[in-house]
């Protein structure tokens, strides 16, 4: 990543896919980095746009280590099984119940 901080760098960086958000792809958009800020008359200024970059990898960072977030019931070894027997008790007492009414 360059040195140069500005919201215009930092989302050249995204595109490119440096910052590990995406794989490298132009992402057009209704409103680019930045503008809300520009519009406002306040333009983002390089620390704030360094804030942003740092403050996003740790995001990212902890995003990755997050085991939570990467197991799904379905990555459980046991998991589908389980899933599986549950759908099948209640499709039985689905099926008890209207028998029985």
């Amino acid at each position: 990543m360059s040195d140069a901080s500005t919201p215009s760098t930092l989302k050249g960086e995204i595109d490119a896919g440096a910052t590990g958000d995406k794989v490298a792809a132009s992402d057009p958009s209704a409103a680019p980095l930045g503008t809300d800020s520009e519009a406002g008359g306040t333009r983002a200024t390089a620390g704030e746009a360094s804030t942003t970059r740092g403050l996003e990898g740790q995001r990212r960072a902890a995003e990755n280590t997050d085991p939570a977030r990467t197991r799904s019931v379905t990555s459980d070894p046991l998991g589908l099984p389980i899933l599986l027997a549950l759908a099948a008790a209640a499709l039985l007492g689905l099926a008890l119940w209207l028998l029985l009414t």
